[in-house]
């Protein structure tokens, strides 16, 4: 995982703003793009250091038999660049480019619309 940015902002005595980055390993970028106050994708970084993985497949089966999936992590091993991606829902699209109020008015299954 490619080490993140952390922003912060800190007021002084005198008023001023004082603004600054500092870079964190453990955290993982995430962000919504947000037009005209919809949510229209959400976004991500990946985890791609295999010790770290490793250590939360661990964590995270805890005291169950759980399987850690072995090849993927070897595959971690061998190298993977960093990586990130978002999700664009069609749903959300459509309402930004016909100008919908709600989901419900551009969602493609009938039984979820309200009744009128």
């Amino acid at each position: 995982m490619a080490p993140s940015l952390a922003f912060w902002a800190r007021a002084t005595e005198g008023g001023a703003v004082v603004v600054g980055a500092t870079v964190v390993a453990e955290l993982v970028d995430v962000f919504e793009l947000i037009i005209n106050g919809t949510e229209i994708a959400p976004g991500y970084s990946e985890l791609n250091d295999p010790l770290a993985q490793r250590q939360r497949l661990l964590e995270q089966a805890g005291e169950e038999t759980q399987k850690i999936d072995e090849e993927f992590l070897l595959a971690l091993e061998h190298g993977m660049p960093p990586a990130g991606g978002f999700g664009m829902g069609m749903d959300r699209l459509t309402m930004l480019l016909t100008g919908a109020e709600s989901i419900r008015d551009v969602i493609l299954f009938p039984l979820l619309r309200p009744k009128k």
